[in-house]
């Protein structure tokens, strides 16, 4: 097996973790060849539905194996740019009562900008992407990549 030519695309990743607010995270990672490590490239993407709310001070958490980075979601909104809507909303099941993002929107950012080192020798990883709110997991994704 050849490892110089790894380039695998992740078509999406979509497991949606959540009934009270429903945003989506999808992500695209290749691997770029070298010797001894490839660069695992991502893209974090979030889609909020219609009328979904995502608080405004929620963490956006990448995990790469044993490695992690946050960054809170209005950051990562204004990284993505693009339109946004925020409102005043309450989610009880989780005690918030303030404002926070609404959808139908979709925003993405490069894995970079998380300042999470992204070179992994060949092998198996486990990328997970979570958006929480104090001790609330509001939607978790994780893939499984090989490079």
């Amino acid at each position: 097996m050849d490892r110089r030519i790894y380039v695998l695309p992740l078509i999406s990743i979509f497991i949606v973790v959540t009934v009270l607010f429903n945003p989506q995270i999808t992500g695209f990672m290749v691997g770029k060849p070298s010797e001894t490590k490839n660069t695992v490239s991502a893209n974090v993407s979030i889609f909020i539905r219609k009328g979904g709310l995502i608080p405004e001070n929620s963490l956006v958490t990448v995990y790469l194996d044993n490695r992690s980075s946050s960054m809170n979601f209005k950051e990562f909104v204004n990284k993505a740019g693009g339109r946004h809507d925020i409102v005043y909303g309450e989610i009880s099941e989780i005690g918030y009562n303030g404002t926070g993002y609404t959808g139908p929107y979709g925003y993405a950012v490069d894995i970079s900008e998380f300042g999470i080192g992204a070179d992994v020798a060949p092998g198996t990883h486990n990328l997970t992407v979570e958006v929480g709110y104090g001790n609330y997991v509001i939607s978790s994704t994780t893939q499984e990549i090989e490079v």
